[in-house]
């Protein structure tokens, strides 16, 4: 009996020691998954910098009053949804 009893353990222990790899290899996936979102949203802003500087340098200012409407939607879709 007590042969089949440990058999059992040993069978519930490896069960959860899966059970906890896989949990922790789906939250590091979930975690890279939002790092990954941050850094392109942070490469999107900053290429949108980048290219509002460059047009201004090599265009002339009055390239910004034609994104002008634009950053106004955005502020207005910002200050609308985050509460």
């Amino acid at each position: 009996m007590d042969n089949q009893n440990e058999a059992e353990e040993k069978k519930t222990r490896r069960g959860n020691f899966l059970e906890q790899i896989g949990e922790e290899l789906i939250n590091g996936f979930i975690t890279l998954l939002g790092e990954l979102f941050i850094y392109i949203v942070f490469l999107l802003f900053s290429g949108t910098l980048i290219g509002i500087i460059f047009a201004a340098i090599f265009f002339g200012w009055g390239i910004l009053f034609l994104l002008l409407p634009f950053a106004v939607l955005i502020y207005i879709l910002f200050k609308k949804y985050n509460h």
